[in-house]
């Protein structure tokens, strides 16, 4: 057990530098459900598996022919007649002895109708090929269930992934853009006794220069501010600080008279503003802890939920509605090793304080629920949250419902004019086309491109209108025995002129787009379910993990410019 434990870590080692343990520990505990084991099923299911998913079920109710040999690398010649669903999951599990599965062979909308049931308890379902009506059943049973949903589809040379669930919470957005607030505008005790036993005047060169910068910025705003009498305000004054606190550092030379340059100085003057300006909460956050949630919870709720109310009150409370929990880590800076552990530690022990403070109004969160006692949320969890507050998010996605039966805006508008009411009822379950599109085409035109027919969104309103064809005639465009290609053309035509009228996009959708989509016929060439899976794969870790930022809602590639694109549909 201990060798195979130790052989597990090994094999995961570089993605778990990625997501860390809990990662690791939430993605193996995921159960995972494939609907329709074709190609870009497989090939999505395939790099969960290699990571080390917990259980998979593939639900699949094909035999294997030879037009699957010669697509799909989870089948051979020797296969052809065999259940789909049992072959592919038996050649997906030789890829890694940790992950563990099931097959059904039943028709998966077989299974969506007749036993929705069986969907609960799945971690998400990815579901390959769906045709809509399927799909519409299959997306409003996991709302229902808050299981996730990947609907995912290549199509000729083009791909489209959808994410859809109610709420999905970001424990660790990590995104790029998150600063650590290292209390410098209003610092914490330990941090002011650090600052106040520095005297600049005094003290050697080799201290002078390794100052932290933020026990440097502290100790030079409490001078600045006594003798210019307070703190600066504006810009101009915030900009004068900085530029005196350039001023302040020292001619140091090497005994043979070589300048040495006072580089903490630099990060000093660098972070100047965080002296007088305290952290703004990031956009996200801030959205978070301003969520009418907070003041309603009930025991039922997700552990994250109980967090965030408590940070807000803490927030409110010990931040002084300004700051959030301390963080014990610190960003590299220029320091010694000795002056770098002596901050550290004045960090560590407030941290601690917080986490105390913190916890409290956990406590009292959970008790006004009327939590279970005997089920606390982990101290693993609570350290996870508190290591990453400044950048948690939630995100509240569109129903697909809501999207595949969208109507022009200005539809709405004219059956409001005639019946204000029962206009107001029926765009609530219609919904409405959304502005991606317009807009993903109008970020192209900012950018100098004159042509805009390959902008992959404008794919996402030509599959529609395939999907249209096939509800009106049981096949999709260019699919079937001898198809008219010229006349399933025009027919699309007239489908994706509807849609582009209500994405705002009607000058840029063309006859040549409907000709290419009628071209495909519905095929399923590997080269885009490979790179479907991949990005299928890598949103799914996303959910599971509740790390990172996954797409809102619908990402869409373009294999014949090779391009790709992210749209809220």
């Amino acid at each position: 057990e201990d060798a195979r434990s130790m052989a597990s870590s090994d094999k995961y080692d570089r993605q778990t530098r990625l997501w860390g343990a809990h990662g690791q520990r939430a993605l193996g505990e995921a159960r995972i459900c494939l609907l329709n084991a074709g190609p870009t099923g497989t090939e999505s299911l395939k790099n969960l598996v290699l990571p080390g998913c917990g259980f998979v079920t593939v639900v699949d109710g094909e035999k294997v022919t030879e037009g699957d040999v010669g697509n799909n690398f989870f089948v051979s010649r020797a296969d052809i007649g065999s259940p789909r669903a049992e072959v592919t999951l038996s050649h997906l599990l030789e890829m890694n002895p940790d992950v563990s599965g099931e097959a059904r062979c039943v028709d998966p909308s077989d299974l969506i109708g007749g036993e929705p049931s069986f969907f609960e308890g799945f971690s998400l379902v990815i579901a390959s090929q769906l045709q809509r009506d399927a799909l519409l059943s299959l997306s409003a049973v996991l709302w229902s269930m808050n299981v996730p949903l990947i609907a995912v589809r290549s199509y000729g040379l083009v791909g489209s992934m959808r994410i859809a669930r109610p709420v999905h919470v970001c424990f660790e957005a990590k995104e790029a853009q998150a600063v650590a607030d290292l209390r410098i505008a209003n610092p914490f005790p330990a941090l002011q006794a650090f600052a106040d036993a520095v005297d600049l005047k005094s003290c050697d060169d080799e201290t002078h220069r390794h100052l932290p910068y933020p026990v440097l910025l502290v100790k030079l705003m409490g001078e600045y501010a006594a003798e210019h009498g307070g703190q600066p305000k504006t810009f101009a004054q915030r900009k004068a600080f900085a530029k005196w606190v350039g001023t302040q550092r020292r001619d140091i030379t090497t005994d043979e008279g070589v300048p040495i340059w006072e580089e903490n100085f630099d990060e000093a003057v660098a972070n100047a503003s965080k002296a007088s300006l305290p952290t703004p909460l990031r956009p996200d956050v801030a959205d978070v802890l301003a969520d009418a949630k907070l003041d309603a919870l009930e025991s039922t709720d997700d552990d994250f939920w109980f967090l965030a109310r408590a940070l807000r009150d803490f927030r409110a409370a010990e931040g002084k509605g300004e700051s959030l929990p301390v963080s014990a880590s610190l960003p590299d800076m220029t320091a010694t090793t000795a002056l770098y552990l002596r901050l550290n530690e004045a960090y560590k022990l407030q941290a601690t304080l917080d986490r105390a403070a913190f916890c409290a109004h956990l406590e009292r969160a959970r008790e006004a629920a009327g939590c279970d006692e005997k089920r606390p949320v982990s101290e693993g969890v609570i350290d996870r949250f508190l290591a990453s507050c400044q950048s948690i998010k939630v995100m509240r996605y569109r129903p697909i419902a809501m999207e595949l039966s969208a109507r022009a805006a200005e539809d709405g508008a004219a059956a409001a004019a005639a019946d204000p009411a029962a206009a107001d009822g029926e765009a609530e379950a219609q919904g409405q086309y959304t502005s991606a599109v317009k807009e993903a085409v109008a970020e192209l035109q900012m950018m100098g491109e004159t042509n805009v027919s390959m902008c992959p969104a404008l794919w996402a309103v030509m599959l529609r209108a395939a999907d249209d064809f096939q509800c009106a005639t049981g096949r999709f465009p260019g699919a079937g025995a001898s198809p008219d290609l010229t006349a399933d053309a025009a027919e699309v035509a007239k489908y994706a002129a509807v849609h582009a009228a209500g994405y705002g996009v009607a000058d840029h959708v063309t006859e040549e787009h409907a000709q290419e989509i009628t071209r495909y016929g519905a095929c399923e060439p590997h080269v885009v379910a490979a790179t479907m899976g991949a990005v299928v794969a890598q949103e799914a870790v996303k959910l599971l993990t509740q790390q990172y930022v996954p797409v809102d809602n619908t990402f869409i590639f373009n294999g014949i410019a090779t391009t790709a694109a992210v749209a809220t549909l």
